[in-house]
């Protein structure tokens, strides 16, 4: 009976349900677009980790010497395994107009989508002579980008060069989070059976590697020893890696870390409470009179209580759905325009949040706008029943006693502030209320706009631009008879002189030399230690670089002085007379 007289009663102040159903909803779409906006940015960092990484299979078995076909398929049976795949490297597409790095490979549709190459458009190779190529490399080869056109490729095995014509099956959209730019063509499984009539494997051409995806992300190492061995393979000439994208720090969070999350949903909470809250006191202190003869009638106070409760419900039934929903896909929009203002830029246009977030999301802003209400409403509940059904009917007037004296007439302004005045309460409720969603907007756009980028950079970077031969980023350094690619001086002298350079440095290289004797330190053959030589001017030392807290350039420059870079790399300047080695060094 109590459920239904809190329904017709709603029902008969219908300007005033609607009003705080609209409030439920703006607070449920108040929790859900900052859940949904936390959870994206959270799975916008693995993501952005493991596109870097170039995959997002929990481990790799290198250098697979099995079957290619049926040991795969024993893997994907496991229990423990979500997916499984396998990717054969064939070669480098060397094509005139290709100046950074396109490789060569056979792919299968797991590996190729736990790769992020799934086709956005046509399918992946079947036939011997069809290819899928990432749009990049499709846009650079000049072909065009119809299912059914021809391609031509120059595909460098080794010291070999072969000039194939293939078909394209489809494309798909180049890896933008490597950290160097790297196209990628994927052949057929027919074809890796021509190849290998062409081709003897070895520790690069050739190779093979199984990927593969746990259902969870427990023990991986373990899980990946467990599934080779159920599988009943042997590993004497491969090596299980662990996907590093997943090795997750233990280390506890540090106390401002906490504190800064405490705060923030202590706030979101806070804004939430006070919302409901007002609503239903408000309500609570207009319907003071029908509480009071309700109780004249015999309604006791846990009667009240539970009408209050079941109002609350039916609004809720109404509100959550639409405000969880609607946050989830403002969330979803305005995600893109964040990402692009943070270092995830590259992953701004993918789909970061999976089908089991998503439920996530909406289960926990519903439960949130839940808890929230239930709470709220409290307040009011406990003053309905401290009612009586005579004080209900002076409610309005409890508490003003004090009188006031005007010389100056009644004024509109006076009347509005005397008003808000009459209860201080309520009116510090009101403005905390009005002054909490502002904060958290104001917090929320200076933490967005905080990212300098420029700052960022210029604490890992020198220069703004590099200028190379196609070879340098292409990671050919050395050629096979271990020649250096330079550029050209004249090319030097005419970027140094096209008036927007304002400074700059060349860098002057010697690589991989066997061995070198330098005074004060001797590096033996037997050592087997490789030794890369650099010089450059000040121009590329910035303090960023440096290691050690005071290096005297003078000395540096002079040929006397040592310094260490900062990450793995050694720098090192040492006049020709200081260095004996088996080949020359270039004059800085």
């Amino acid at each position: 009976m109590i459920r239904k007289f809190a329904f017709k009663s709603m029902m008969a102040e219908k300007f005033r349900c609607v009003c705080t159903i609209i409030a439920m909803v703006l607070t449920a779409l108040l929790f859900s677009t900052l859940f949904t906006t936390a959870v994206g940015l959270n799975s916008a960092n693995d993501y952005y980790t493991l596109k870097q990484l170039g995959t997002k299979v929990h481990f790799i078995i290198k250098d697979w010497d099995a079957d290619l076909d049926g040991s795969v398929d024993k893997i994907r049976e496991n229990e423990l395994v979500s997916s499984a795949g396998c990717r054969k490297f064939l070669g480098y597409a060397v094509n005139e107009e290709l100046n950074y790095n396109v490789e060569f490979s056979y792919m299968d549709e797991a590996n190729a989508e736990n790769d992020f190459y799934t086709p956005t458009a046509g399918r992946l190779p079947e036939a011997v002579n069809e290819i899928a190529v990432d749009t990049t490399t499709l846009e650079a080869l000049g072909a065009e980008k119809k299912i059914g056109a021809p391609i031509t490729l120059d595909i460098s095995v080794g010291d070999e060069t072969e000039t194939e014509t293939f078909i394209l099956s489809g494309w798909f959209g180049i890896n933008e989070a490597y950290p160097n730019k790297i196209g990628q063509i994927l052949a057929s499984r027919e074809y890796c059976d021509v190849w290998s009539s062409r081709h003897q494997d070895g520790p690069l051409f050739g190779s093979v590697d199984v990927g593969v995806y746990l259902k969870d992300e427990y023990d991986i190492e373990g899980q990946a020893e467990s599934i080779v061995s159920s599988a009943g393979l042997s590993l004497e000439n491969s090596e299980i890696r662990v996907n590093p994208g997943y090795n997750v720090s233990t280390e506890a969070f540090s106390a401002e870390s906490v504190s800064v999350i405490v705060c923030g949903a202590l706030i979101i909470i806070l804004i939430g409470y006070l919302i409901i809250n007002n609503i239903f006191y408000i309500s609570a202190r207009k319907d003071a009179k029908q509480f009071g003869r309700l109780k004249t009638i015999g309604m006791s106070n846990k009667h009240l209580a539970a009408f209050v409760r079941y109002q609350a419900m039916y609004m809720m039934s109404a509100a959550i759905p639409l405000g969880i929903v609607g946050g989830y896909f403002m969330g979803r929009a305005i995600l893109p325009s964040i990402l692009r203002h943070t270092a995830y830029d590259t992953v701004a246009n993918d789909a970061v949040i999976s089908g089991g977030e998503i439920v996530g999301i909406l289960a926990f802003s519903a439960l949130f706008v839940i808890v929230t209400t239930l709470v709220s409403i409290d307040g009011p509940i406990r003053m309905i029943k401290r009612l009586s059904p005579i004080e209900s009917t002076r409610i309005e007037l409890k508490g003003y006693k004090k009188k006031r004296r005007s010389n100056d007439g009644s004024k509109a302004r006076k009347f509005a502030g005397y008003n808000i005045m009459r209860n201080k309460k309520s009116f510090a409720l009101l403005l905390v209320s009005i002054s909490l969603p502002v904060l958290l907007v104001i917090v929320s756009y200076d933490a967005l706009r905080s990212f300098d980028m420029d700052k960022y950079l210029s604490s890992m970077l020198v220069t703004d631009y590099t200028f190379s031969t196609a070879d340098y980023y292409k990671n050919d350094y050395v050629d096979f008879d271990g020649n250096i690619s330079t550029l050209d001086s004249s090319i030097i002298d005419e970027i140094q002189n096209s008036g927007y350079v304002e400074d700059g440095s060349v860098i002057y290289a010697d690589l991989a030399t066997d061995y070198a004797d330098i005074s004060g330190m001797t590096i033996t053959e037997d050592e087997n230690c490789a030794l890369d030589i650099y010089g450059a001017s000040d121009f590329i030392f910035d303090k960023s670089m440096l290691i050690e807290d005071e290096v005297d350039m003078t000395a540096f420059n002079n040929g006397t002085e040592l310094s260490k870079a900062a990450g793995w790399i050694k720098m090192v300047r040492y006049t020709p007379e200081q260095v004996s080695m088996q080949s020359e060094i270039p004059s800085p």
